[in-house]
Order: C-alpha cells, then structure tokens, then sequence
C-alpha cells in the first residue's frame, strides 16, 4: 500500500527524527552523567560495607604509598608500650584513636586523607619521636573502626576534631593541641580553626596539601581517571547535600580561611597534580592569621611530601610546631 504524504507531513516527520535524534542522546547522556556521579560518589565518600576503609590495609595499592603505611606500621610495633586506645562520641558516633604518650604536655593530632586511617597517620607520628610532643592518631567517621557511613570532606570531621582536642585538654590534660593535616585532613584542620569555638589552647595547624573547594580538587581526581570532569564535578556538590547533609561549597577552605586567626603552616608540592600549588599560595594570601608560613617543595606527589623529602619536612614541621607552641612546652 502507498501513502501519498504532502509536504507539511514530510516536514513534521523529519522535524521529529531530528528531534528526536538530537534531544534524545542529551538526555540519555544527561542521566548517565548523574549515575555516574553517584557511582562516584559511593565509591569514594560512603562507607557501604561494614569493611570498607580499614585499619588492616592501606587504602591506596601504589607503591609509594604502600611503602610509607608498611613504614608506620613498623614504628607502631616499635612504640607499643607507648600506646593505648582512646575513644570520644559526636553525633551519636563513636571515634576512635590510638594515642602515643610520651610524658608531653602537648599532643599533636595528625588529620589524614581521605579513607585513610590512624594506621596510615603512623608514617607521620614517626616525626615527632624524641620530640617536645605526644602524637593523637584518629580514625575519621567511616573509617578504621570509627562509626558512620558518609565522609564529608572535612566539613562534619571539623567538628569531630574539635571533640578531640577538648579530649586531650580535659582528659588528658594537655595544655596545647596542635593539628597536623594532609589533603583533607588539612582542609579539616583549617575548618577546625575557623570555627567560633574553636578554643584557646589550640595554638595552630600545619596544613599540608590542603584544597580550596573540594569540588575543584575533586575534578582534577576525576579527569585523572578519564572520567568526564565537568558533569561530575557540578553534580557531586549534589549528592553531599542529600546524604552527607553538608554543603562542600559554602563550607570550604577558600570560604572560611579568612576566619583563621590562628598560626597556620601552609605546605604544598608543585608536582600535585590535584591540588595546584598556585591554590596554596591563595589559601595563604587569603588566611586570617597574623602568624602564617607558605613553604613549597619542588618535588613530591600528593600527600607524600615526607616520603620525597623526610629531612626537611621534619624540620620545617618541628621548627615550625615548637615555635608556636613554645610557651606550653614543659
């Protein structure tokens, strides 16, 4: 059978192919750009087995990395009879550490990346050994054996560490804390310092490796693994705000630094491809602090400035921690 079509029918069915065939594909790559971003972001952000992010292992599988987790964990067993398990609830979660008393009125606590835990932070803690100082290593909500499900990118566990500095003023008597943050755990630790509360007797920070906006840091992560970063990178701010219950771009470091009135070291590698040196220099220059360093290292990846530098980044650190802590060191 022939079915004469005039010209006005042609035209509306060649209209709808076309719109079809255009509209279609963007809203099939539109979908598939936010299944994406979740995958993403439960992958990465949410605990979703009881297992994940442990203690026993170190959360990344290169060889670097591995090195310096194998390297803490040799100096755990080295200090054993130094350490002893301590604990603290916020918001209804239990956290938990590992604390290394050495007889110090000072406790540094090490903040680290992200899904690492009070294991990885050992590799750090070896620094300060025969230093004027105790060492608080934490497992982070939802990692270690911490409580909780979501990570918040530094927002929520900016809380949590203000806890455990009163922690170790109160219960462990301390009349200083210090934070000594990497990636994250610097961006925590300048959260941490910027809040009303934040107390006395907590006298500074290093922040090594610290973002400006964890959504910018987030699409350099994402274009490294040959994900489209864009569409991630805008939807992701997303799924913090539905299940995590933060806001990763009103409570971020460029938002908040400006507050910090505490002494702050700012240290970044200019080999980081995910957080670009020239975003350190902004944090700095942006710092409320009266009493505030920037020092770059020519060589070093990510979060592993030690591990290309071990001589200098322990003399900057302790340099560093023992001047602006020097009036409570006893």
């Amino acid at each position: 059978m022939i079915i004469d079509l005039d010209a006005t029918q042609t035209g509306w069915i060649i209209g709808l192919s076309l719109a079809f065939g255009l509209v279609l594909p963007l809203i099939l790559g539109y979908v598939m750009s936010w299944l994406l971003t979740k995958g993403l972001y439960f992958g990465w952000f949410v605990r979703t087995t009881p297992n994940k992010y442990p203690r026993e292992t170190p959360s990344c599988a290169e060889e670097s990395q591995v090195k310096m987790f194998m390297d803490g964990m040799a100096f755990k067993e080295q200090e054993k009879d130094f350490l002893s398990d301590v604990e603290i609830v916020s918001d209804g979660l239990r956290l938990t550490g590992i604390y290394l008393d050495y007889h110090k009125s000072v406790t540094v606590v090490i903040i680290p990346g992200r899904s690492e835990t009070s294991s990885y932070s050992f590799y750090y803690a070896q620094l300060y050994k025969n230093s004027p100082f105790n060492v608080l290593v934490i497992d982070s909500r939802a990692t270690g054996i911490s409580e909780g499900k979501f990570l918040t990118a530094g927002i929520k566990e900016s809380g949590d560490l203000l806890l455990w500095a009163k922690f170790l003023h109160e219960q462990k008597s301390q009349t200083a804390v210090l934070f000594h943050g990497i990636c994250i755990g610097a961006a925590t630790s300048l959260l941490a310092l910027s809040h009303e509360e934040c107390p006395d007797y907590v006298k500074g920070a290093i922040a090594e490796g610290s973002f400006k906006n964890f959504k910018r840091m987030f699409a350099y992560h994402v274009k490294s693994g040959h994900h489209p970063s864009f569409f991630v990178s805008e939807e992701l701010p997303f799924y913090f705000r539905h299940y995590a219950g933060v806001d990763i771009m009103k409570d971020s470091p460029e938002k908040k630094v400006a507050l910090v009135k505490k002494p702050v070291c700012f240290i970044q590698g200019k080999e980081d491809i995910y957080v670009p040196y020239p975003d350190a220099q902004d944090l700095y220059e942006h710092c409320g602090s009266a009493d505030k360093e920037l020092h770059f290292f020519e060589h070093g990846e990510h979060s592993k400035l030690r591990y290309y530098n071990p001589q200098a980044y322990d003399q900057l650190v302790l340099s560093y921690f023992t001047r602006i802590a020097a009036s409570e060191i006893k």
